[in-house]
């Protein structure tokens, strides 16, 4: 198998990604009084999108001589479509969790969302377009290491962390 960092660092951001969603599902949506079919159906659409991003970085048929490189590259388009995809997701499920007062964003914690959601979408769209195996690779850097910083800043994620 022929090994390429890119894929393992858009794997790891995206394996914290789903960490977090479940976690900060795990305290924030039983904060919800009721729950509707499209409550769980948005859930249900989250996380299989996250499931799909893995996918299209590790298919089920890798085998002997898999070249990580070449996948990744044959997949770029669709691989940063589903994550523009997912930032708009995001912005419907913050806002949703705003509305249900499962969520306060507010003050510092709402510019630094704010900043990473710009960031998230802009680097998604230039991503479509670049094929630099080494700025794909460092914007995942850069995208997991802010989505660590927001995690571990916003509180959200309870205990885990250290937050509340």
């Amino acid at each position: 198998m022929r090994i390429y960092w890119p894929t393992l660092v858009w794997t790891a951001a995206v394996l914290q990604w789903t960490v977090f969603f479940w976690w900060f599902s795990a305290f924030d949506l039983p904060q919800l009084e009721v729950w509707r079919l499209t409550t769980l159906l948005f859930v249900l659409a989250y996380a299989s999108a996250l499931f799909f991003l893995l996918g299209l970085l590790h298919p089920d048929d890798a085998g002997a001589g898999f070249d990580m490189q070449a996948h990744f590259e044959d997949n770029r388009a669709w691989f940063f479509g589903v994550f523009l995809g997912l930032g708009v997701l995001d912005v419907a499920d913050t806002l949703f969790k705003q509305a249900t007062g499962v969520l306060n964003l507010e003050g510092r914690y709402l510019v630094e969302y704010s900043a990473f959601l710009g960031v998230w979408l802009v680097g998604a769209a230039v991503s479509l377009r670049v094929r630099d195996g080494r700025v794909l690779g460092a914007a995942g850097v850069l995208y997991f290491l802010i989505a660590l910083y927001i995690s571990m800043r916003s509180g959200a994620h309870g205990p885990l962390l250290g937050g509340g």
